[in-house]
């Protein structure tokens, strides 16, 4: 769960991640673009061959007044609905927005970047794109170091991202039986004890699930999510958040307790299958 395509910042098809599944026996995977909701009921015939279930899905991309990006999955959606296709645009337009005032600030301090340089990252490409190209083209060192000097709040190249409030996508989510859930919630930046108040705002919302089972977590974060899970009634859901080749996780590398957590494969029945 949790994989990403060439619709978004990935580097694979649809058709490629149904193989990648298949290889290493998983048998079951959701597409979960950046913003970007998209039909992959084509891939059926695919998908029944190699014997792996479909999800469809969307992450969506929100900001908290102090920077903190927020994502939300949303799980078994229903591509076709236009309020969802709606904040999905609206998400992108103002990120292209944004995108355009980076470069202007960045070429009047004589780094020369372009729009489609960005883009050519992806259709959800952001800071993160620019650092790279930042490091490729040697006007910095690291991608530290292009936060640290142009990219990072209060630097001046930094530009505030407008963004669809959270409340507003999961109950979106939620009226579309999406099943929403909060993406790797430890990269929201909030700390041990603002993280719980947050989450409960967020259940209050209609938030379903948390993102416990998740490559870069440690035993400790795993269990500090596992426990509020408990407390909130939660589901606990797992995700590769594979992109491939931006050397980033793999297909199918979350941690091997995930398949014994009960609670989590009650969720993924719950789902709705292409």
């Amino acid at each position: 769960m949790h994989l990403h395509t060439v619709s978004s910042d990935g580097m694979s098809t649809v058709p490629d991640l149904i193989t990648a599944a298949a290889a290493v026996q998983i048998d079951l995977i959701a597409v979960t673009d950046h913003n970007t909701i998209r039909d992959i009921s084509a891939f059926k015939a695919l998908s029944n061959e190699k014997d792996v279930a479909l999800v469809n899905g969307v992450e969506l991309s929100a900001f908290l007044r102090a920077g903190n990006e927020v994502h939300i999955l949303g799980y078994g959606l229903d591509h076709g609905r236009q309020d969802l296709k709606n904040i999905c645009d609206t998400i992108m337009a103002n990120r292209r927005q944004r995108n355009a005032e980076i470069v202007r600030r960045l070429n009047a301090r004589g780094i020369d970047i372009s729009v489609d340089d960005i883009e050519a990252y992806g259709s959800d490409a952001g800071r993160m794109a620019f650092a790279r190209q930042m490091v490729a083209r040697g006007y910095v060192t690291s991608i530290a170091d292009a936060f640290n000097k142009y990219l990072a709040r209060g630097c001046s190249c930094y530009v505030p991202y407008e963004s669809v409030p959270l409340r507003e996508q999961i109950e979106l989510l939620s009226k579309m039986n999406g099943h929403p859930v909060l993406a790797h919630p430890f990269r929201v930046g909030l700390d041990d004890t603002q993280l719980y108040p947050f989450i409960k705002a967020l259940k209050s919302y209609g938030l379903e699930g948390l993102e416990v089972y998740y490559p870069d977590h440690t035993d400790r974060q795993r269990d500090i999510l596992l426990n509020i899970c408990k407390k909130l009634d939660l589901a606990p859901t797992c995700g590769s958040d594979c992109h491939d080749g931006l050397g980033m996780n793999n297909i199918g590398c979350t941690s091997l307790s995930a398949l014994h957590d009960r609670s989590l494969l009650v969720f993924i029945e719950s789902l709705v299958i292409i």
